[in-house]
């Protein structure tokens, strides 16, 4: 007969669950959760600008801007056009007549001629750039990113006055937040900045009138966002990225 004892039996606790992550690494191209958030506590929000000193502006080199500046042409656009459920489902409840999406080319503007057409695969929002280097917006504008002193969608180009008496000859939309390229090699700023994406120097949560980012250094002559790639300044999954340039002599 053996004599071998028998293990007594271990007693096991429940199984553990595997946490889920309570935040994805990126955010849904077809969800408006993480824009509803509030990074920001009231106490955290300051004055736009701090009330820096920043270097006074100058032109860049003309033979620098004929590089940068593209010549004017007519605007075309297709496709959706309800911008406020633009990657979103339209609720059940909200009854609105959409309009139809457009299948082929329509002229935009008829009256004004455009050379730069901005807009972004993760953007709801556009910018357009016309001949004599006035910035016009039009779209989603629900954290001001239009700059237009207000968060109202606007289904026509409209100007942006803060930028009125300035020469844009760039711009960048990320997803809630715009940048505008001046032909002083200055950057201004506007929309979502809950996480200090629009680089004017605070968190202030909405900026809704495009404001000079808060930076020291050579001209600025290309400007970027995105949703969740880069991280130059803010976020970094609302980040924006710049490109700088070397001014130098020309002559002997």
């Amino acid at each position: 007969m053996s004599t071998k004892r028998k293990k007594a039996p271990v007693k096991r606790g429940p199984a553990k669950r595997n946490k889920r992550k309570e935040e994805s690494d990126v955010d849904s191209d077809i969800s408006d959760a993480s824009d509803t958030e509030n990074t920001t506590q009231p106490d955290e929000v300051l004055i736009a600008g701090h009330g820096d000193a920043l270097d006074e502006l100058t032109q860049l080199p003309q033979e620098l801007l004929k590089t940068l500046i593209k010549p004017a042409g007519q605007l075309l656009i297709f496709g959706l056009i309800n911008w406020d459920y633009t990657s979103n489902k339209v609720p059940k409840e909200v009854k609105i007549k959409l309009h139809p999406n457009l299948y082929s080319p329509h002229r935009f503007l008829t009256d004004q001629k455009v050379r730069l057409a901005v807009s972004g695969c993760v953007a709801t929002h556009s910018v357009l750039i016309t001949e004599e280097g006035k910035a016009l917006t039009f779209g989603r504008n629900k954290f001001g990113q239009l700059g237009l002193e207000h968060t109202e969608t606007k289904e026509i180009p409209t100007v942006v006055p803060a930028l009125e008496n300035m020469n844009v000859i760039g711009a960048a939309c990320g997803r809630n937040h715009t940048l505008f390229l001046t032909d002083t090699g200055t950057v201004y700023a506007c929309g979502d900045n809950r996480s200090g994406q629009c680089g004017v120097g605070n968190l202030q949560p909405n900026i809704l009138t495009p404001t000079r980012i808060n930076y020291r250094g050579p001209p600025i002559v290309k400007v970027g966002c995105g949703g969740g790639v880069f991280d130059n300044f803010g976020h970094k999954r609302r980040p924006a990225l710049v490109r700088f340039a070397r001014i130098r002599p020309i002559g002997p």
